[in-house]
């Protein structure tokens, strides 16, 4: 079976729980994460009911086949080179800043595929 894909936010959401609930045994954390749509929460079990009220079938697949996060290139580099803006520069001149920057995306792009 192939992991769903599902938004950064679930997966850390999942991993979430699934620490949470690592003693237990799978049937029980499914049954748990069944429930999460049903139920009362707060956390991370808002970002888990909001998905499963959304797409009810890939909130049910993740939880049986296993997910993976789907990272969103463009947000993941805009808040990047936001953060990098905002910091003073490292080093005596900028084009060794620009390289520090670039080099770090290029590892971050390397990490996703």
């Amino acid at each position: 079976m192939n992991k769903v894909k599902v938004p950064k936010e679930v997966a850390e959401a999942f991993a979430f729980y699934e620490k949470q609930l690592e003693t237990m045994p799978k049937k029980t954390v499914h049954f748990v994460l069944m429930a999460v749509p049903f139920s009362i929460v707060h956390g991370p079990a808002e970002v888990l009911k909001r998905f499963a009220s959304n797409d009810p079938t890939q909130y049910l697949q993740a939880i049986l086949q296993g997910y993976e996060a789907r990272i969103d290139i463009e947000d993941e580099l805009t808040a990047m080179i936001t953060e990098w803006l905002n910091e003073p520069y490292y080093q005596d001149n900028e084009r060794e800043d620009v390289k520090m920057l670039v080099n770090s995306i290029i590892g971050h792009l390397q990490k996703q595929t």
